[in-house]
């Protein structure tokens, strides 16, 4: 079963995680893949067959990191991705946190997901996230939701230093 989780609204990964809690609660192997994430919020979630990778580190602005930076962080994902392969290969869960938004700034390359999706036994589900998946992804998959934002609440202490015109 392959799930995608899409769009501009929020929720994407609080429902992955949940996800990957239950099936972890259920006894499953699971392995949480947190593309350009750093995973300090991972740390309150522990289970014995919950296992979690990220990059360490936050990015926020992408396509103006130095291109050195970028090599390193595509290198790493592709690393996080087969680790986290290996992990479920016996079967489980697999969740592909932000794997969308990695896809679409070039710090997974296609080539590499398809391979290591192609190694995985059939009985791994996988779900992905992010806010737009290639055609290729949801032609494959089972089931898709897409996460539409349709309101957002003001917030004040970023609106602070914006001049208000009265």
């Amino acid at each position: 079963m392959q799930t995608i989780y899409y769009g501009t609204g929020k929720g994407k990964s609080a429902a992955a995680v949940g996800n990957a809690l239950l099936a972890a609660a259920e006894g499953k192997t699971v392995a949480v893949v947190q593309f350009l994430k750093d995973g300090l919020e991972t740390s309150a979630f522990s289970l014995p067959t919950l296992h979690w990778f990220s990059l360490g580190r936050q990015f926020d602005f992408f396509r103006i990191l130095p291109q050195q930076v970028q090599e390193e962080v595509t290198s790493t994902h592709h690393r996080l991705l087969k680790e986290a392969v290996q992990v479920v290969q016996a079967g489980g869960y697999l969740v592909l946190d932000e794997v969308l938004n990695a896809l679409s700034f070039g710090l997974v390359e296609e080539e590499e997901l398809q391979k290591a999706l192609a190694a995985l036994p059939a009985e791994v589900e996988i779900l992905y996230t992010g806010k737009m998946p290639p055609l290729w992804l949801l032609e494959q998959a089972d089931m898709v939701t897409r996460f539409l934002q349709e309101k957002q609440p003001q917030q004040p202490e970023m609106m602070a230093g914006i001049p208000v015109e009265l």
